[in-house]
């Protein structure tokens, strides 16, 4: 069997056992990193349908920017998977902009995203259309965008100021503007209060201090 076929079964088999949680973590037992080509096949697995599942652990992958918009793609057409870890994958900040924009308004009820060690340097206006999330996990990324004051504030003010950005930006485009009214239709200006981070081990991180 050649390595890709062997990856393939691999993966297939780990989603088809029924278990609430599939961990495709690189380590000891898997050889190889998934890479983009093996979340295609993750991807596959989310379309086929597996309603069991809840969390999907895919740390260590070597997933690009490129693999975080394949897999949210799949995750967008699943109804059940509330936890994903991504951490120590580069990602960077397009691959997040991505996962979230394939996520938002679909039907995928997704509560806790780890993405930490990532490479992110910005937090892209997105996020803020995953109605479900609760939880950010964000340490040991050099996050330039929101500011440091802003992170620090924690995860509630983070999605304020990237929804009030966001709003400002689209106010700013012509291209929005309803040119019937010659106004910028109103966009919601706040979220709830029920996010949160995970607090920072390391403490050396923006987002140590929580308030």
């Amino acid at each position: 069997i050649r390595r890709v076929d062997t990856k393939e079964l691999q993966i297939k088999r780990d989603f088809a056992a029924g278990n609430a949680i599939v961990n495709l973590q690189f380590g000891i037992d898997r050889p190889d990193p998934l890479g983009d080509d093996g979340i295609h096949i993750v991807n596959a697995c989310l379309t086929k349908g597996c309603p069991w599942l809840t969390t999907l652990w895919l740390s260590d992958n070597a997933i690009s920017h490129i693999g975080a918009q394949v897999l949210g793609e799949g995750l967008a057409r699943h109804e059940s998977v509330t936890d994903i870890s991504l951490s120590n994958n580069p990602i960077r900040s397009d691959g997040l902009q991505a996962l979230c924009a394939a996520l938002g308004g679909s039907e995928c009820p997704l509560t806790k995203l780890d993405v930490s060690t990532c490479q992110i340097l910005r937090l892209p206006f997105e996020m803020v259309d995953l109605d479900n999330l609760k939880i950010v996990v964000m340490e040991d990324n050099n996050i330039l965008f929101p500011s440091r004051e802003v992170l620090s504030r924690g995860i509630t003010a983070i999605f304020e100021f990237l929804e009030e950005r966001r709003n400002l930006q689209d106010a700013s485009t012509p291209a929005r503007s309803d040119p019937s009214r010659g106004t910028t239709p109103n966009l919601k200006t706040s979220t709830s209060g029920r996010r949160m981070l995970l607090p920072e081990p390391s403490g050396n991180h923006p987002l140590d201090a929580m308030g």
